[in-house]
């Protein structure tokens, strides 16, 4: 039954057709994937005729998982604007199988949690070609952020919200721990390191990030529709103390940790 380049392996289309009796919700449970993947798995193998049309799974009554489904309707909070910065970076919006989708995802799965805690969502993280996910099914959320002005095309349209100026540096820090990295140059005189960062998006997003911090640089293009800016030396310094102003549990902390390093010349930033 297994596709070639199909991530689905033997032993899960096992599970598959033995959760048909069980419900979709065990089949969730045992396959680690989210509901609509496994009906839409269905639905294929429906259609490629490898099993039978008659296949179903027993519906149970829908239970709504609970979340904060008004959440992007006003971002007059600092963690409505770092959520709204993460999902900017790393998220999706979208319709599949007539559900309005508002998806996140990360290499950090204790990032995910915080971005569900913030959510107010019950919703499972799922773990799928290496990162966790939260995908949570809200018509009212994703109405909301195609209202701001965004849609399934973001990450060639991605633009920066125009918010109250203390809201920025959470919604910039946002975008920066999802497409932004902080790592080090080492001076040429001395083989002595020091921080550099960059943050990469649309040419729009960028520049317009480039605008709004203490310091201004050039804005370059990486590859195709990616641009970056990059800091360096104090101008890395003077924008991280913005970005990390007021911050305590609305950032990633791996990258503040790295922060942390290069005020105090430790670990990555240690002198040689």
């Amino acid at each position: 039954m297994r596709k070639k380049d199909d991530n689905w392996t033997d032993k899960d289309y096992e599970i598959l057709l033995n959760c048909k009796d069980m419900g979709v919700s065990v089949a969730v449970e045992k396959l680690n994937r989210s509901e609509m993947s496994i009906r839409s798995k269905v639905k294929k193998l429906k259609a490629g005729g490898l099993i039978a049309n008659d296949f179903a799974f027993y519906r149970k009554q829908r239970v709504q998982t609970q979340v904060g489904h008004d959440f992007f309707k006003t971002i007059d909070t600092k963690e409505k604007a770092y959520v709204l910065g993460f999902w900017i970076a790393d998220g999706y919006v979208g319709t599949t199988g007539g559900c309005y989708i508002v998806g996140f995802s990360s290499i950090d799965y204790d990032h995910i949690a915080l971005i569900r805690s913030l959510l107010c969502s019950e919703h499972k993280i799922y773990f799928s070609d290496g990162c966790h996910r939260l995908m949570i099914g809200s018509k009212e959320m994703a109405q909301d952020l195609i209202a701001i002005g965004f849609n399934n095309k973001k990450s060639t349209q991605a633009f920066l919200p125009k918010l109250g100026a203390g809201l920025i540096p959470h919604l910039v820090r946002g975008i920066f721990d999802g497409d932004g990295c902080i790592t080090r140059g080492l001076r040429a005189k001395d083989g002595q390191p020091y921080p550099v960062i960059c943050i990469d998006g649309t040419e729009a997003l960028v520049s317009s990030i480039n605008k709004e911090t203490p310091e201004n640089v050039n804005v370059r293009q990486h590859k195709n529709n990616l641009y970056r800016i990059m800091f360096s030396f104090k101008k890395a310094l003077s924008v991280l103390n913005w970005l990390y102003m007021d911050s305590e549990g609305l950032r990633l902390e791996r990258k503040h940790e790295r922060y942390m390093q290069s005020l105090s010349r430790t670990g990555f930033y240690a002198y040689r």
